[in-house]
């Protein structure tokens, strides 16, 4: 076991990024800012294809998603410094979205341009057959007010532990995430005219074992967007997930909004999707055929995003958020439909927990009602404020007083 030394610092969950890993001297680029302003009632604010029926009115199902998650993010100008107002969504005019708070600590710590964490890597092959180099993926996720009330009783006492009895989200709260990679044209010729940012990346990310991991500023390159609705009319899981991609083969020249185009989306997790069914297809999901870009899909053909593991899918990774965890969010086996990993394609409900049986401790997991990042913020704050110590591997932590290990919802790499 490698040994860490916990931040005792629990206000380190409410900053913007790590105090060690800020702006440099000198820099005059955006700075992230942290929108943590939860409501403190639920708001009025019902997306409007809430009233749309996303299996048969697909055309206007996803435009709608799209045109609410671009409303007041896209196409703002910039500021008096120069600087983009895109994406600044505490200052978006039409409604603020907000930000998951505990995600300034910890390997995967937000960095300080444009609050973007490390994500799943994609390696040679993956984005594109020639692609030759492991690539990586840094991402922001935005919560709209109805997600961000439910942040705000989650997380109700910026010095104290989440109250997780009220981690459970309202009709029409929606979160989108918008995510980058590091690869370039010369490796992965789809990333063409796609909109660009910068970032405080690793300087070594695959072998990035400590908080202290070094960071260097370079160009990334938004190939996704993914997003998750909650939804009671999708009554196998009360949730939506979809995603959009750039592709750069459509008309026009240079990058357009227009260019990030559906995926698809899926409201359940086929778990007849398995290898005792050899011919069985997706039902619970619209799967569309129009992008132009090298696409992996995910298990027997279930939805991910080309930034995504392709072992498992958009619901199948979500379902896995409940604290504590002891059990893989991603299929262990191989093939991945693999009739040993039926359990990780059951349709869980909104409220329920995957594992009942991944007690530590004498504590019972609760439901982080698919939130993957809740989960990983929920990992930080209890790291970080009890230490712990981590499996060889990096992909186990033990907190310290405690006997039994529990899983780190990502991947170290």
């Amino acid at each position: 076991m490698a040994m860490d030394t916990a931040l005792a610092v629990p206000e380190a969950g409410w900053e913007p990024y790590p105090h060690t890993a800020g702006p440099p001297p000198g820099w005059t680029g955006p700075v992230f800012q942290l929108s943590v302003d939860f409501p403190s009632e639920p708001p009025d604010d019902t997306p409007p294809f809430l009233s749309i029926d996303f299996r048969n009115d697909r055309e206007a199902y996803w435009r709608a998603v799209r045109e609410y998650i671009y409303e007041g993010n896209i196409n703002r100008g910039v500021n008096s410094a120069g600087h983009s107002r895109d994406w600044n969504t505490q200052t978006n005019h039409v409604r603020t979205w907000y930000n998951m708070p505990w995600r300034a600590w910890g390997r995967n710590a937000r960095e300080f341009v444009n609050g973007l964490t490390r994500e799943f890597p994609a390696a040679p092959g993956h984005l594109d057959p020639a692609q030759q180099r492991t690539e990586y993926t840094w991402a922001r996720a935005i919560y709209n007010p109805s997600a961000g009330y439910t942040l705000g009783q989650v997380w109700n006492d910026p010095g104290g532990p989440p109250n997780l009895a009220a981690a459970s989200f309202l009709e029409g709260a929606v979160v989108a995430k918008l995510l980058f990679t590091t690869a370039d044209t010369s490796d992965v010729p789809w990333v063409r005219d796609a909109y660009t940012w910068q970032a405080n990346t690793y300087l070594d990310p695959a072998n990035c074992d400590s908080l202290g991991c070094p960071r260097q500023i370079r160009d990334v390159h938004l190939y996704q967007i993914d997003f998750a609705i909650k939804d009671s009319r999708a009554s196998e899981t009360q949730w939506v997930f979809g995603t959009f991609v750039h592709d750069p083969t459509l008309p026009g020249q240079g990058f357009s909004w227009d260019k990030m185009v559906p995926l698809g989306y899926m409201w359940g997790n086929d778990p007849e999707l398995t290898a005792d069914n050899p011919d069985a297809t997706p039902q619970e999901s619209v799967i569309y055929g129009n992008t132009h870009i090298f696409e992996h899909m995910g298990c027997r053909e279930r939805l991910v995003g080309p930034l995504d593991n392709p072992s498992s899918s958009c619901i199948g990774c979500h379902q896995n958020a409940q604290y504590p965890a002891k059990t893989s969010p991603v299929p262990p086996n191989h093939p991945c439909d693999a009739v040993t990993n039926n359990p990780w394609w059951r349709n869980l409900r909104s409220g329920d927990v995957l594992w009942p049986a991944d007690s530590v401790d004498g504590v019972a997991p609760r439901s982080l009602d698919f939130s993957m990042e809740m989960r990983t913020a929920v990992e930080n704050y209890h790291m970080a404020t009890r230490g712990y110590t981590l499996s060889a591997d990096g992909e186990m932590f033990r907190l310290t007083g405690s006997e039994t290990h529990q899983r780190l919802a990502r991947r170290k790499h």
